[in-house]
């Protein structure tokens, strides 16, 4: 969710386009501390970087300032303004987050929001720890960013083609399904090229959170990881999820992937996206082989 927490920072105005802030845990008095993946500290980040190494303390200052809070001190308490938790959920939203895809499949689920508006929940929000979403608005969210802040209406139905006596040809072409565009995201086209570029160093770059996995790829992958907490019968586990698009400059192919109840620490969900883009472009390369060598005799 961090690509769409900062997304809602520039549009609400409470960050600009390369603040920093210093990562180290956080207190609001009369909660438990919050921190990043680790218990120290990744030291002071801008936007982008926040995206790369996943910082949910820059997050949690992104909801802070949406609540009114400026002037946040270690344990101390907060200025919070419950209206916040609406204002990003409307932002979030543009993205197909919280609200029907228009997938052409009957019963759409919508995922679940928190009913508790307090500030340590919206901290949460702001790292996809309160709200849940399915997976089919992952894709769509970030299928929106690779877009460049176009959302489309995702469907399973490409055509519908008349029966054919011949097993060998398709028949004729009886119905076809065209391409939707649901909304325009309200913000700068830099604004979305400057998340476009965290999600390019996740996967890209040393210290991004997918970057043992996809550093090395010739597709030019970007995209994001996430953690949820999660606790099963008494028992910690993690949901882990993984969005992803290629190539970044001229993206064709999106994904989202959620895997749940794993065991702390585990990756499953990187390696399952390395395979699918692996296969996706091994498979683009083994069909442009045949054309290539007609063309060439």
């Amino acid at each position: 969710m961090k690509g769409a927490t900062v997304l809602a920072g520039y549009q609400s105005a409470v960050i600009a386009p390369g603040d920093t802030f210093y990562d180290k845990p956080l207190k609001i008095k009369g909660t438990p501390e919050k921190s990043s993946y680790t218990d120290s500290s990744l030291g002071l980040l801008n936007d982008q970087d926040a995206l790369k190494r996943s910082s949910n303390v820059y997050m949690f200052y992104i909801a802070l300032r949406m609540g009114g809070e400026y002037h946040y001190q270690y344990n101390q308490p907060v200025t919070f303004q419950k209206e916040a938790f609406q204002e990003m959920r409307n932002y979030f939203s543009q993205f197909g987050l919280g609200v029907q895809t228009g997938v052409d499949y009957p019963y759409e689920g919508t995922g679940y929001k928190g009913p508790n508006p307090v500030a340590g929940n919206l901290l949460d929000f702001a790292i996809g720890q309160y709200d849940t979403y399915t997976t089919m608005q992952l894709a769509q969210y970030v299928s929106t960013i690779a877009n460049d802040g176009l959302r489309v209406r995702p469907h399973f139905l490409k055509e519908i083609r008349l029966p054919n006596p011949s097993e060998k040809q398709l028949g004729s072409l009886f119905k076809s399904v065209n391409t939707d565009v649901l909304n325009r995201v309200e913000m700068s086209q830099s604004q979305i090229k400057r998340v476009q570029e965290g999600f390019r160093r996740v996967y890209q770059e040393p210290g991004g959170t997918a970057y043992r996995e996809f550093g090395d790829k010739s597709y030019n992958p970007a995209g994001k990881t996430g953690t949820a907490e999660n606790e099963i019968n008494g028992n910690y586990t993690e949901n882990l999820t993984l969005i992803g698009y290629a190539p970044f400059d001229h993206p064709e192919v999106a994904f989202a992937i959620v895997v749940p109840h794993t065991g702390k620490g585990e990756h499953v969900n990187n390696k399952i996206g390395e395979r699918i883009m692996d296969a996706y472009f091994e498979l683009k390369e083994e069909r442009r082989e045949p054309k290539d060598k007609e063309q060439t005799e």
